[in-house]
């Protein structure tokens, strides 16, 4: 998204949101606003925001099985790893440790 200035290309500048911008985003489209409006707002493209809109509901699942909030402040996309069973076996084992007080490290 370029603009036109004096014949002058000034290009936006490259901006990743987190998941809680996103969010926020979503909750800000379903009050009423519009694409334009958050794209300003945001200062991200149109499409950019379009996007964020359609993946609302992966969004709000990813939210809602996060442990922390602290970590959608810092986090910026939803990768899913390699092996998702893998990981949901050795994150149920982590917490099961953490519960039972072992250390580690």
């Amino acid at each position: 998204m370029a603009t036109m200035t004096d014949n002058a290309i000034i290009k936006r500048k490259h901006r990743t949101l987190s998941i809680a911008e996103k969010v926020k985003l979503c909750d800000l489209k379903k009050a009423g606003r519009s694409n334009k409006n958050l794209a300003i707002q945001f200062n991200i493209g149109l499409q950019t925001t379009r996007d964020i809109i359609k993946k609302d509901a992966e969004l709000r699942k990813f939210v809602s099985d996060s442990q922390t909030e602290r970590g959608l402040f810092i986090k910026k996309n939803i990768s899913k790893g390699r092996y998702p069973q893998l990981d949901e076996c050795l994150f149920q084992w982590f917490l099961q440790r953490r519960a039972e007080n072992v250390p580690m490290s």
